[in-house]
């Protein structure tokens, strides 16, 4: 209910209050400084009267008064003859008291008999001032005071400090005046009085006035608000009604949204995320609250975001969707950076005129996944089939030339001539049954010879057959981990699978360098396997083979597992080496990745399943990455030219809590450096564009930022690298280690935390 009436009259009467103390005050200020002015001019003039007349009879013999104390000033006769000469000239005029002191503070004369000899005590700075020849007064009241005409009672005074110059010249002594003002500032007083009177007289009128208007306008107010109040109480059934249906409605729908397969996302005309079923976490990454609020390009890789805007703000303006109902394949970015495909079907609605998109998603992953296994496998089953049936009719016909051969060669054995054609062909023959024997192994997809197998024992055995195979002018390097797990594979297949890697590598080193051969177990996760589609989550054996040699380019990497494909000259190689790798890795269940660069060498990954594991270790690998991850708040320079694994390395650092800075080259990351900012470690790919490596760019900061951190990764390994470098005291000097890729979020965070905290 309005409370118009209540709140004017709280207020006037606030405002009455006031703005009588304000004048009141103001008055009273007033008053008393004129009343102040008055009296003091009135007291200069009457204590030079005094002087003069005093000095006239005395001369300097009143402040001449130096080794007396009170009671020798008091008794010389001049104390007495002055205070009579200042009786007899006060007489009659508002002067109660007067005081003279000498220019050290000395009270040499004063009307109150008790005062005479003593120093001055308050009011030094209104003295001070006097005795730099100004003159100062001060209000001041007294419930009881000893004047010239005895005690007097309740006085207001105006006491004043004069300074006497004899004859106009310096100051020699300083009168102190009292004169009596009570009769004015009573007359100030009651003045005030009748100016509150009138002033509150004034507004109890105009209150009255403006009463009567407020009151009015308070009925009124009321009137119609009690009209209002039966309007809405009429239409607040029917609005009951139809809030009920639309809660209703937006249960049934958020139901059945929130048990969807598919992410279903709402957004704004502006781009911004308003709903976000659970789904949409599973997919994405993002819980609700993360994303709710935030634009719609967080989940779109930043090579599709400018065609995305262009369309999402043609639909806005035009209120159409070209792909409306349309199912379209495209891909999306999750929360820690990684791609994935997905199947988007697009809508859009209007509420009281404002603009709403929803999608529809659908995670292709596993069905993208399973469409490329299945035409892998289709085609490696046809090259198999077609391989197979070739190779067995061609080991038929070298059967039978072979056995022709053998025939012969008894019947021409006196004929070295026709002998040496013999040897030849028989020679042929038998390049002819290995490459059959290499086709048929690839096409052999069956797994009936495996068994579990050592792979550091495989290794051991393999070491001197390597190096023979290799030219002097390489170095061959073994790094074999302890309590490596046992895998279930072919061990000869294993063997086959390393020699061709190595005589590979062999090829691939033109002059000097090394091979690199190292084991490790490795636990894979859930990031691992959204970066890696085709591999899967579990404990593994890798095997890792590098060299220092020529490296791949993209076009040739992502044809090396083509059978027949190769780049060696013709007659050099059949092309069937990787295939064979392939083949291998494809029957033992694993996976295998590459990774090379042109004029910085490769490196073969093998995945191969551990063949025994604990029983829940998966499981709490699973569900413990992502808890147990290392954090921090550092600020991190990641230095990569790769534009997708530089994004990945920034979502997972900021995931874990850092603040990210990029570039693509050294000289930007200097750039960075000198701008003073702030940064606790370096990330760098060891190869980097524009001439400067990662290791040129380590030394460079070691050297012009000592305290700063550094952490280094490449596509190769860390034994690799040493041999590329020949300094084993490099990675201590410029990195606590070297972080191969691809990695997981736990291993790059791992890595980073024991940099920073200087961990071994």
């Amino acid at each position: 209910m309005f409370k118009l009436l209540r709140y004017f009259s709280i207020t006037s009467l606030a405002t009455v209050l006031v703005t009588a103390v304000i004048m009141s005050y103001w008055y009273q200020q007033e008053s008393t400084d004129n009343l102040i002015e008055d009296a003091e001019g009135a007291n200069i003039t009457l204590a030079g009267v005094f002087a003069n007349e005093i000095w006239s009879l005395f001369g300097p013999r009143i402040v001449s008064v130096s080794g007396l104390d009170g009671t020798a000033l008091l008794a010389r006769p001049e104390t007495e003859e002055l205070r009579k000469v200042l009786e007899t000239m006060t007489f009659g005029l508002p002067i109660l008291k007067v005081k003279i002191y000498d220019l050290k503070g000395l009270t040499v004369f004063s009307s109150e008999k008790g005062e005479i000899g003593k120093i001055k005590r308050n009011n030094l700075g209104f003295f001070a001032a006097a005795r730099e020849g100004k003159p100062s007064s001060e209000l001041v009241h007294k419930g009881k005071f000893s004047a010239f005409s005895g005690e007097v009672f309740n006085r207001d005074l105006v006491e004043t400090y004069v300074p006497i110059r004899p004859g106009g010249g310096a100051v020699e002594a300083v009168f102190e005046v009292y004169s009596d003002v009570t009769p004015l500032t009573s007359r100030v007083n009651q003045t005030q009085m009748r100016l509150v009177f009138g002033l509150l007289v004034a507004f109890a009128l105009l209150y009255s006035v403006l009463f009567l208007v407020i009151r009015r306008a308070d009925r009124l107010l009321k009137y119609q608000h009690k009209q209002i109040a039966e309007a809405l109480r009429v239409s607040e059934t029917g609005r009951r009604h139809v809030q009920i249906s639309l809660e209703e409605s937006e249960e049934q729908f958020r139901a059945a949204a929130e048990t969807a397969n598919d992410a279903i996302i709402s957004a704004d005309d502006k781009g911004a995320i308003i709903y976000w079923n659970k789904a949409a976490e599973r997919i994405f990454g993002f819980t609700k609250r993360e994303i709710v609020g935030h634009p719609v390009t967080r989940l779109i890789p930043k090579s599709l975001r400018f065609r995305h805007t262009s369309g999402y703000q043609r639909a806005s303006a035009e209120g159409e969707l070209r792909l409306r109902g349309v199912a379209t394949e495209v891909t999306a970015r999750r929360k820690d950076g990684s791609d994935v495909p997905v199947e988007l079907s697009l809508s859009h609605w209007q509420v009281s005129g404002q603009k709403y998109f929803t999608a529809i998603i659908r995670d292709i992953t596993e069905r993208r996944q399973s469409e490329n296994s299945l035409r892998r496998a289709q085609k490696m089953e046809a090259v198999g089939q077609l391989t197979g049936g070739i190779a067995h009719d061609f080991n038929n016909m070298l059967g039978v030339i072979m056995g022709n051969l053998d025939l012969l060669r008894h019947n021409v054995a006196e004929d070295p001539e026709a002998m040496k054609f013999v040897e030849t062909a028989f020679r042929g023959t038998e390049r002819g049954a290995a490459l059959t024997k290499k086709l048929l192994s690839f096409s052999r997809a069956d797994g009936a010879n495996q068994e579990l197998t050592d792979v550091n024992d495989s290794i051991n055995g393999m070491e001197n057959l390597i190096a023979k195979s290799l030219t002097a002018k390489i170095s061959v390097e073994t790094q074999l981990a302890e309590d490596l797990w046992t895998v279930n594979i072919d061990p000869r297949d294993f063997e086959d699978t390393l020699l061709n890697l190595s005589l590979n590598a062999r090829d691939a080193i033109p002059h000097s360098g090394s091979l690199v051969i190292e084991t490790t177990n490795k636990i894979l996760d859930e990031h691992y396997v959204r970066l890696n589609p085709g591999s899967r989550a579990g404990e593994f054996v890798t095997v890792l083979v590098s060299d220092t040699g020529i490296g791949m380019t993209p076009e040739v990497l992502d044809q090396v597992f083509q059978p027949f494909f190769t780049t060696k000259k013709h007659g050099e190689g059949t092309g069937l080496g990787l295939s064979m790798v392939y083949g291998f890795i494809q029957r033992s269940s694993g996976h295998i990745k590459i990774y090379s660069e042109p004029d910085n060498g490769t490196t073969v990954r093998m995945y191969l399943p551990r063949a025994t594991r604990k029983s829940n270790a998966i499981e709490a690998t699973k569900s413990s990455a992502d808890d147990d991850l290392p954090q921090g708040d550092e600020t991190i320079l990641i230095v990569e030219d790769e534009e997708d694994l530089r994004e990945v390395a920034v979502s997972f650092l900021e995931n874990l809590g850092y603040l990210t800075l990029t570039a693509t080259t050294g000289k930007q990351a200097l750039e960075v450096l000198q701008e003073g900012r702030q940064v606790d470690l370096l990330f760098s790919d060891i190869v980097l564009p524009g001439g400067m490596e990662g290791y040129d760019l380590a030394e460079n900061v070691a050297k012009s930022h000592p305290g700063l951190k550094i952490l280094l990764t490449t596509g190769f390994t860390a034994r690799r690298e040493m041999a590329v470098k020949g300094d084993l005291a490099l990675f201590s000097k410029l990195s606590a280690e070297l972080l191969s890729k691809p990695y997981s979020q736990l291993e790059l965070a791992s890595a980073v935390r024991r940099t920073l905290d200087g961990q071994p």
